[in-house]
């Protein structure tokens, strides 16, 4: 009887264990992508929020962000850089580049699949062939 009672118990344990896993993992998830990033600029760290970032671009080992009028350097790959923003909000278009989807104003389609983006502030960058998948993100349907 005891056995059974042991068996109960650890049974239950074990489920109640997953649930909190799962909770875990769940909270895990939903915070995984920062709300803004520290970039070093002039001896000092300015703090971006990223709902302002409009466009980042590749640039040797940097990352160029452009903030409006601003422009700041970020010592970070372009891939390692994309795996931390949420892909619900940012869009890669090429392999140098990387658009905030709330800054992209209009699409002109070009020659052979290319794309050219014009963002609110009037900034235009190239929708590669290659990357044209990505046009459902920014709600295109093909």
């Amino acid at each position: 009887m005891q056995r059974a009672r042991k068996q109960i118990l650890n049974n239950q344990s074990g489920e109640i264990q997953q649930k909190l896993d799962d909770l875990l993992q769940d909270l895990k998830d939903s915070s995984k992508y920062p709300e803004r990033l520290a970039v070093k600029s002039n001896g000092r760290i300015v703090f971006l929020r990223l709902t302002d970032i409009d466009l980042l671009e590749a640039a040797d080992n940097y990352v160029k962000l452009y903030v409006g009028k601003e422009t700041h350097m970020l010592r970070e790959t372009m891939t390692a850089l994309e795996e931390k923003l949420p892909p619900d909000r940012f869009v890669r278009i090429s392999r140098s580049a990387i658009v905030n989807i709330e800054s992209v104003k209009e699409l002109h389609p070009m020659f052979h699949g290319e794309y050219m983006i014009t963002l609110r502030n009037g900034t235009r960058v190239t929708l590669t062939r290659s990357y044209r998948e990505q046009l459902r993100q920014l709600g295109v349907m093909t």
